[in-house]
């Protein structure tokens, strides 16, 4: 250890620093932004980067000027196995001291392993919030995605809508082709809502009901995005298994994700009670 090239009040900034990254959140973002931060100021750098390389995430974050940087120097971030890289730069050539290099290595260990538990916490968060059949968003992202988007709205005075589909005569289908047969016809009609606007999120909120959240959006144009999802889904197949879908719009009057999930389903229930009325009557 070289601890002694390095006075008290850098000492000090590294722990100071590395508690800051200890409090942060278990998003990787946060505390990759948090690190990054504390490697420049304990650096006295103009800039800092850290690069994220695991199989399952490619990242660089970076915070400050790096670009024609003159002077650069970076560590390995490790946690039982290298997890990515962690680089300062200076605007001046040879920029960098001994005990900035010192400094440098200190946060790498430091928060090596922070980063490490961040990824693992969001994968398996991840994992938990994914519907394995169709690879949308579950019921528990829904929840949370309708929360955060309905807050979102109504901070900045914008409209948003919701749209839940619902598979006509699912168990009628499910008796005649099977629950295989079945869970590919749910695989497609994900696929296909999955593909709606970017800036739309879709989920599969149960057995064979799907909603599409449509930040942005008055309850007109959902009506409207809805009706070309559901001839999307008709089209898919053009034998005797063609599936159609029933949809209730919804648009927010007031921030509570309850009542706005609730207007939505209150709409489809009424849409498939008409459809059976005019069946009814043609028959």
């Amino acid at each position: 250890m070289t601890y002694l090239r390095l006075d008290s009040d850098r000492l000090l900034s590294i722990v100071d620093g590395l508690n800051a990254v200890a409090a942060a959140s278990l998003d990787p973002d946060e505390v990759a932004e948090v690190a990054a931060k504390v490697a420049k100021v304990v650096t006295c750098a103009d800039g800092a980067s850290i690069e994220i390389n695991t199989p399952d995430v490619q990242k660089m974050v970076v915070y400050g000027v790096m670009d024609g940087a003159s002077s650069r120097h970076s560590v390995v971030l490790k946690h039982d196995v290298e997890i990515g890289v962690l680089t300062v730069a200076k605007s001046q050539t040879d920029g960098f001291s001994e005990p900035d290099f010192e400094a440098l290595r200190l946060v790498a260990e430091g928060i090596g392993a922070h980063i490490s538990h961040a990824l693992a916490y969001a994968s398996v968060a991840f994992e938990s919030r994914v519907d394995q059949l169709t690879g949308l968003g579950n019921r528990l992202a829904f929840d949370e995605r309708l929360g955060w988007e309905l807050s979102r709205a109504t901070r900045y005075d914008e409209p948003i809508s919701l749209v839940v589909f619902d598979v006509d005569d699912f168990g009628r289908m499910n008796d005649r082709y099977g629950p295989e047969a079945c869970d590919e016809i749910l695989a497609e009609i994900g696929h296909v809502l999955g593909q709606a606007r970017a800036a739309d999120s879709t989920f599969r909120i149960g057995g064979d009901e799907f909603a599409v959240i449509m930040p942005n959006t008055s309850c007109e144009g959902a009506e409207i995005a809805a009706i070309r999802l559901g001839w999307a889904i008709a089209n898919l197949r053009d034998d005797d298994s063609a599936v159609t879908v029933s949809a209730g719009v919804s648009q927010a009057d007031i921030p509570d994700p309850r009542v706005f999930f609730a207007d939505a389903e209150a709409a489809l229930r009424e849409v498939k009670n008409n459809t059976l009325k005019q069946h009814a009557a043609s028959a």
